[in-house]
């Protein structure tokens, strides 16, 4: 672990969302170079009520998503993560993501320096 400058974080290299006319339902499409991690994300994601579809392609893992606010019953290693809210504001799509332990630093900080996001709040 000596020569891992981040040991816990896994960049994601770009992350794109894209809406359909009405903005009702959102699209959201997070390349990755890490397979586990991906497929970590893909199981627990998948349990938002706001997450309508999920799919893996390639280096990729595509949410369809309806717009909308939930709180998520967080709990431990059976839903440790997940996307919270899911808004499109004249051309800005902003999703929300939350997590606990090892589930948060995956939701905010492994997401944070992707190419193609405009903002991020942490």
């Amino acid at each position: 672990m000596s020569g891992i400058s981040e040991p816990y974080i896994i960049h994601y290299p770009w992350i794109c969302a894209v809406s359909d006319d009405a903005g009702s339902q959102v699209e959201l499409i997070e390349c990755f170079d890490c397979i586990g991690g991906a497929m970590w994300v893909k199981k627990h994601y998948a349990q938002s009520p706001l997450v309508t579809d999920v799919r893996t392609v390639g280096s990729m893992n595509r949410f369809l998503l309806r717009t909308g606010e939930v709180d998520l019953a967080l709990e431990g290693s059976k839903f440790p993560a997940g996307i919270s809210k899911v808004s499109v504001e004249g051309n800005e799509i902003a999703i929300s993501y939350i997590g606990m332990g090892g589930g948060g630093v995956g939701a905010t900080i492994c997401r944070a320096g992707a190419e193609g996001g405009t903002s991020i709040r942490i």
